[in-house]
């Protein structure tokens, strides 16, 4: 009977010279038993103890039945060094004499070294931008502040309203002090495959729709300041991977796809907002059921929460909340005839597009669901700030 000592060193120099000949590791040596092929006789504790030796070195896993008659070699877990470039580290063994020289499959596979340091670089990335979005603001000196909250302008549909959607930004941008929060979905981009009956309905191709909400924009030039995209908008990113709509807005618009958390602050007072497309809990019974749920069960804390997209109408509604104000907005939608609305039969089609919030700086709010009503008392509270700065009052 060999002994375990010799067993042990014959097969070790054996693997190590396959390895530094062929630039891999054999998949598998057969030591045979007494009376199959090769009179070698090694005891099933041999063969342990050279298992243990080989796992050691990296070379081996312990694998091993009732009666083993082969040790199984696997590639070691830790990287091999490069053997040559005639030779591929693949774990099968290349034909003698035969050059391979080139790109070789595992070239294109990166270390863990740079998986990892990227790894880490897009997490340092996304925790500063989180902490950005925890800390949005939006000042304004001490005088009334108008943000008027508008959405759901659905370009390219043949039932939107795109005249009154014209008239409505063009008022904004010539009143003072007002601007505009955005709740998304500025076009139909109906660009789903399971939207194609949706699409040839609409009058405007979908490059045409891009091109018209970028116009729209234009509108309303310096007194944009937030907006989410909604998930029409979304569905181009969800598709192509690349937020057309991001790319479209004003630099200093804050944006965000789904949620803009921001702290308005005018004067001396501030209020907490909360702006998104769509929210959950929401009623066809009460629209703005889902909006108080956000601040009563604590999902957010917001003194203004702000949401679209169910073509309810605009409308709002002033509530408290441990002894707090809070007010809960739903805005319209331009677009005043929806056949897919018609055709499942669901609740849509109220009354108003905007609703407009006046801030005024000793800490009261003020909502209209009429837009002209805002912009006049807007006129009125500038023309008479004016009058007393001349001492005129």
């Amino acid at each position: 009977m060999l002994k375990k000592e010799k067993a042990r060193v014959w097969v070790e120099e054996f693997v190590e010279t396959f390895y530094q000949k062929h630039g891999c590791l054999p998949k598998r040596i057969d030591i045979r038993l007494a009376g199959k092929r090769v009179d070698l006789v090694i005891s099933s504790q041999t063969i342990d103890d050279l298992l243990k030796s080989l796992v050691a070195r990296g070379y081996a896993r312990s694998k091993r039945g009732n009666k083993p008659s082969a040790v199984v070699l696997e590639q070691p877990r830790r990287p091999l060094p490069e053997s040559g470039e005639n030779n591929l580290n693949l774990g099968w063994n290349p034909h003698p004499g035969v050059g391979v020289v080139g790109i070789r499959a595992q070239d294109a596979i990166p270390s863990a070294e740079e998986v990892w340091a990227k790894a880490v670089l897009e997490q340092e990335k996304h925790e500063k931008e989180e902490h950005k979005k925890q800390n949005q603001r939006l000042e304004f000196p001490p005088q009334p502040v108008c943000l008027v909250c508008m959405g759901d302008r659905h370009i390219g549909a043949a039932g939107t309203d795109y005249r009154a959607l014209k008239e409505d930004s063009l008022l904004i941008a010539s009143t003072p002090g007002m601007f505009v929060i955005d709740v998304g979905d500025g076009i139909d981009n109906f660009i789903k495959q399971k939207h194609a009956d949706a699409r040839a309905g609409d009058p405007l191709r979908i490059d045409e729709q891009w091109v018209l909400l970028q116009e729209s924009l234009r509108w309303i030039e310096g007194r944009f300041l937030v907006s989410v995209a909604g998930n029409h908008n979304h569905w181009s990113t969800k598709i192509a991977g690349y937020d057309i709509f991001r790319n479209l807005l004003p630099q200093k618009v804050l944006y965000d796809p789904d949620e803009v958390n921001v702290t308005v602050k005018v004067g001396n007072s501030e209020w907490k907002w909360k702006i998104r497309h769509k929210l959950r809990a929401s009623s066809i019974y009460n629209p703005l059921h889902g909006h108080k749920q956000h601040v009563r069960l604590g999902m957010q804390d917001a003194d203004v929460v702000l949401a679209g997209h169910i073509h309810r109408g605009a409308v709002y509604e002033l509530f408290y909340h441990q002894g707090k104000e809070k007010i809960a907005i739903l805005t319209g939608t331009y677009k005043t005839f929806d056949a897919y609305v018609k055709e499942e039969g669901f609740l849509g089609g109220g009354l108003g597009t905007t609703v407009a919030v006046i801030l005024h700086p000793d800490g009261w709010i003020q909502p209209f669901s009429n837009l002209k009503a805002a912009a006049a008392l807007m006129e009125t509270l500038y023309f008479q700030n004016r009058m007393r700065k001349g001492g005129l009052v």
